[in-house]
């Protein structure tokens, strides 16, 4: 694990994400956002502050929904990851709504 501690300037930049509220099938917009937003801003810190996922979508059911869920989780984070910078994720009122417990989205 990543020591998370202040440059040499005495700065900590924190990139805050939140109300993605993507769909099983990952919006080109929210990669393009990700992708374009993650080196511009040089976050020491990368911290998504819920909502991530959207009830809109029908997630379906048993295994449909844990193959819907963990196929936008990781659409998602999979920029996040190629970063390399750690990372901290929130839950928001429409993470828990599709279906899947908060605590299952965070083990994907």
């Amino acid at each position: 694990m990543k020591t998370l501690k202040f440059n040499e300037n005495g700065k900590f930049r924190i990139l805050q994400i939140s109300d993605l509220q993507d769909t099983k099938a990952t919006s080109v917009d929210t990669l393009q956002f990700l992708e374009a937003a993650i080196p511009e801003v040089k976050p020491d810190l990368i911290v998504l502050t819920g909502d991530q996922l959207d009830v809109v979508g029908l997630w379906g059911k048993g295994d449909t929904l844990k193959k819907n869920v963990r196929k936008a989780i990781e659409g998602i984070m999979a920029p996040i990851k190629a970063s390399g910078i750690p990372f901290l994720v929130t839950f928001g009122n429409h993470d828990c709504q599709t279906g899947m417990p908060n605590a299952e989205q965070a083990e994907i």
